[in-house]
């Protein structure tokens, strides 16, 4: 029994090492991502302001935008993608801690 399709296995043998690294790379961004979105959904819940939810899911498919793009084939270069979502996380970590990390 085989875990990988004939055609899925040729697809990996065929990458680049970088194209490799990109990929761990897009998934430390999303694993940074999802923990931001957690601020989100807890203070929606702690302070019962229910627009943090609905900016938590706005936020989710603002990230979700570039690789949508790329799939579809507007966006064709995969270093691109990447830095536009490492942006994002940067823009949103700074919107995180500037709304929910207020010094009194």
């Amino acid at each position: 029994m085989q875990l990988l399709s004939e055609n899925m296995l040729k697809t990996i043998q065929s990458l680049s090492v970088w194209q490799i690294y990109l990929l761990g790379f897009e998934r430390i961004l999303a694993l940074g991502f999802q923990l931001l979105l957690t601020v989100w959904v807890y203070q929606a819940v702690r302070q019962k302001k229910w627009i943090y939810l609905l900016a938590a899911y706005g936020l989710h498919a603002f990230f979700d935008l570039a690789p949508s793009l790329s799939q579809i084939g507007w966006l064709t270069n995969p270093v691109l993608v990447e830095v536009i979502l490492l942006v994002e996380l940067i823009l949103v970590a700074y919107g995180t801690k500037a709304i929910f990390c207020k010094k009194s």
